[in-house]
């Protein structure tokens, strides 16, 4: 059974429509994950500070999130 993380938008930054950059945080209790995604479907996913994967070239920015969630919460589960 999959994880479920629950993802928090970071409200410090710009959003909507002209922001170049959204990012989400979560944590699994003894990790803080983090999401960064761009409109042109570029995303990251960093793990206590260390970048544990990136997407690219995703046709959307929710397109990239969607991928980098799945990621993290399949490596939640191990």
């Amino acid at each position: 059974m999959r994880k479920k993380l629950d993802w928090v938008p970071d409200t410090s930054l710009p959003a909507g429509k002209g922001a170049t950059v959204q990012h989400f945080i979560a944590s699994d209790g003894l990790n803080t994950l983090e999401i960064d995604t761009a409109p042109w479907g570029d995303g990251k996913l960093t793990v206590n500070g260390k970048t544990r994967a990136q997407v690219e070239n995703e046709a959307t920015e929710q397109s990239a999130f969607r991928d980098l969630e799945g990621i993290a919460e399949n490596a939640a589960e191990e």
